[in-house]
């Protein structure tokens, strides 16, 4: 054998020892509870996010404060129910740029200079719902 070949051995044979070692050794995933009875449906092994989970995921709490209140980059987010309806919220969040030209947003842009607000089009519309709801139940 070629020192070549020597190596190439050696790395496989080091490769198939720690995959089995790995093979050995990993955790088994629990599996999704599935419930007994007729007409019973497998539970989801996602679990549903509330708003506020996707408030914070979706990184609002990075500009509008941790209450929603506003900071120096952004507005409060509380009383939006008097501005918007659900469909209006759900709509601005997946593209803010669509109300620029609106005096309200004319208002905000010379307050808030900061990054404008991030488009959330490539989000489930469901999320977007709940997070609108979760902001329009928000009070001043």
């Amino acid at each position: 054998m070629t020192k070549a070949q020597i190596w190439i051995a050696a790395f496989l044979g080091v490769f198939i020892v720690l995959f089995f070692i790995q093979w050995a050794t990993k955790e088994e995933a629990p599996s999704p509870k599935m419930p007994t009875g007729m007409g019973m449906q497998m539970e989801s092994a996602k679990t549903e996010e509330t708003g506020q989970d996707l408030v914070g995921s979706l990184g609002c709490i990075n500009c509008h404060g941790n209450d929603l209140r506003g900071t120096a980059k952004a507005p409060s987010l509380h009383g939006l129910a008097s501005a918007y309806s659900r469909e209006q919220l759900v709509g601005y969040l997946q593209n803010p740029a669509s109300m620029d030209n609106t005096d309200r947003f004319a208002i905000l842009r010379e307050k808030y200079t900061g990054a404008p607000m991030p488009s959330f089009r490539n989000h489930d519309v469901k999320e977007l719902e709940k997070v609108a709801e979760l902001l329009l139940s928000l009070e001043k």
